[in-house]
């Protein structure tokens, strides 16, 4: 199988995970979201074909996932639930995210999550 099609196969089995852990989300919703139509998002699921490049930056910030995760070509852990909690609350609301730049960026708090990591689990 070549890379073009490892890539394919990544895509679709990418956005098929995400709707497995959004069960609220259908076709319908995606592709409102992405303006395009819900025929378009069921090939993309069933790997007929790839969505447009022009939408790839908006389909991994809906998914949040990075575009190296989305071809399959990234080789971190993915995020867990949690994660992606905390990072879409950041995304958000304002109030979370001058508390949390506030604090990441605060020498005495760096210094504390150092200690915290030091200790064996």
């Amino acid at each position: 199988m070549n890379s073009e099609n490892n890539i394919k196969l990544n895509i679709c089995n990418n956005i098929e995970k995400w709707f497995k852990e959004h069960p609220e989300q259908t076709s319908v919703s995606l592709a409102k979201r992405l303006g395009v139509s819900d025929t378009s998002v069921k090939r993309w699921r069933k790997g007929v074909c790839l969505p447009d490049i022009s939408l790839l930056p908006t389909l991994c910030e809906i998914m949040n996932i990075s575009l190296l995760t989305l071809f399959g070509l990234d080789n971190t852990k993915a995020l867990t639930p949690s994660e992606q909690r905390v990072i879409q609350e950041y995304q958000r609301n304002c109030d979370f995210k001058d508390f949390a730049d506030r604090y990441i960026n605060d020498k005495d708090f760096q210094n504390a999550i150092n200690s915290i990591v030091k200790f064996p689990k």
